[in-house]
């Protein structure tokens, strides 16, 4: 498992780091990618009490990616259309069906809807973040993924105070704050190569983005716990799904933008 962890981490990080760097088409590619990817594991774990809308959301996903980053047209406009679009095509699926549907409209119009929030909503300041530097993305990455492995590794290792055993029975006091450490580490070694930080607001930002991290890692297992699977997915050998991999990035990214937004407009 190990080995195959760090064979799939030496193909993909790289991909990533150079799309991130060149930008354009490529950026734009492996962000709206890697997010319809994400939505559509998030459907199938939702299939056991739902039955979402894999097109609305997909098609909403691409419209939401393009817009955000090209600046085509207003992403708030196009949520409005996935809430229009959602409930008229459930309207019509109900109408025109030949026998009752089986789950709720409302659940599956809250949970196509969720979908494209929780998963192509956040993932897609990764394009607003690229705007402010190359450099923050790069960092972003680090520290959440560093946090994740100090506090998998830490905690397996040393753990022995169940965190939140009713979300994830695995993770532990003593990993979360492994964890949170690493990233305040690696926020504070990257002042060396980052100059926009002092040490205080490096702290600050490191210790957030290691509660954030948590937070999201924590947040896709309430998801999977629910359905009572354990990976989102398998597209990530030895890494297990998209959402596997990238569920802390979900709530690091909107919170390293605000970040930066509120410290240098003050």
């Amino acid at each position: 498992m190990l080995a195959e962890r760090l064979i799939t981490t030496v193909i993909f990080i790289p991909i990533l780091f150079i799309a991130v760097y060149f930008g354009g088409a490529s950026f734009l590619f492996v962000v709206t990618g890697t997010a319809i990817l994400g939505l559509i594991e998030f459907y199938d774990l939702q299939r056991k009490r739902s039955n979402p809308q894999y097109e609305t959301g997909i098609v909403i996903s691409f419209l939401l990616c393009i817009s955000i980053y090209r600046k085509i047209f207003n992403p708030n406009f196009v949520i409005v259309i996935l809430f229009l679009l959602s409930i008229v095509i459930e309207m019509f699926k109900t109408a025109f069906a030949h026998k009752k549907e089986r789950y709720s409209a409302t659940v599956n119009i809250g949970i196509t809807i969720f979908g494209v929030l929780y998963v192509t909503f956040f993932l897609s300041y990764l394009f607003l973040l690229r705007e402010r530097g190359v450099r923050f993305v790069y960092l972003l990455f680090f520290g959440t993924w560093c946090c994740d492995a100090a506090a998998y590794f830490i905690g397996k290792k040393w753990g022995r105070h169940k965190l939140i055993p009713g979300i994830s029975p695995v993770k532990s006091v003593e990993g979360a704050i492994g964890g949170v450490g690493f990233s305040i580490l690696v926020f504070l070694v990257s002042r060396f190569w980052i100059f926009d930080f002092s040490m205080e607001s490096s702290i600050v930002l490191g210790f957030l983005t290691g509660i954030f991290a948590l937070l999201g890692d924590l947040c896709e297992s309430l998801l999977k716990r629910d359905v009572g699977i354990k990976d989102s997915g398998d597209f990530i050998p030895g890494h297990g799904g998209i959402l596997d991999r990238f569920d802390s990035l979900l709530f690091t990214a909107p919170l390293m933008y605000y970040y930066l937004t509120i410290y240098y407009f003050l």
